[in-house]
């Protein structure tokens, strides 16, 4: 631990399993070799939460949380878990797919029990926190997808697989793009880089982008979205 002696903050990650006076003694350590200089956050990562029941999840890890809520050595505590779909293929093609953020519903439930008032929020952002398994992208026909973070859901704009006959390739994109900024939902080409690409690619003669790119502009506008809906309580 005194590898980490100097830095101004030291972030601590919590994995499922962890039994707590095991974790009671990493931070012990960690203080002791640290100092009271160094600032020391602790993450509770649950990593992949699916759809299990918010309130039954909340009230298993209240107690763990409260008791790191009240830790006097720990400068924040923070909540992290992740619930969206390893794969779309169950979804179809249009715009009214709504999936629930599982992960907001847990904090929210989470910070109604006794002590876990302060407790953080953190997500994995739009994709799924298991890693995928090597797979042949020679044999893939993912289909054109805009995954759009609202407070407490995702709406999921699909098309059809870029490789399907007659479908429309990559450029089924731009059209999903022109139906997005139409919507209600959409908070505005200001809003953020992702939202400013968004508009760009709903113009005529726009080019469609890459799937690199689509999970870009989807990860800026979730991050965008969630910092000010946490400032504002919209979440």
């Amino acid at each position: 631990m005194s590898v980490f002696k100097g830095f101004d903050a030291l972030i601590i990650r919590a994995r499922p399993g962890i039994k707590i006076n095991e974790l009671d003694f990493v931070i012990a350590e960690a203080r002791k070799s640290c100092g009271r200089q160094t600032a020391i956050y602790l993450v509770l990562d649950l990593f992949a939460v699916g759809e299990r029941d918010p309130v039954a999840e909340a009230a298993a890890i209240a107690g763990v949380v409260a008791h790191y809520c009240s830790m006097p050595g720990l400068t924040q505590v923070a909540f992290a878990a992740g619930s969206f779909p390893m794969s779309l293929g169950g979804l179809k093609p249009g715009i009214n797919n709504f999936i629930v953020r599982q992960e907001v519903a847990i904090w929210q439930a989470l910070k109604a029990n006794a002590g876990c008032e302060r407790v953080v929020f953190g997500d994995y952002g739009v994709t799924n926190p298991e890693p995928l398994e090597e797979i042949d992208p020679t044999k893939m026909n993912p289909a054109a997808a805009i995954r759009y973070a609202l407070p407490t859901q995702w709406r999921i704009i699909r098309g059809s697989g870029v490789r399907s006959k007659g479908k429309g390739g990559m450029g089924q994109y731009n059209d999903l793009c022109r139906l997005l900024v139409a919507l209600p939902d959409y908070s505005g080409k200001g809003f953020s880089y992702g939202d400013e690409r968004y508009n760009f690619h709903a113009q005529p003669g726009t080019s469609s982008g890459s799937y690199m790119t689509w999970r870009r502009d989807a990860t800026s506008h979730h991050i965008v979205l969630t910092v000010r809906a946490l400032a504002t309580g919209a979440m």
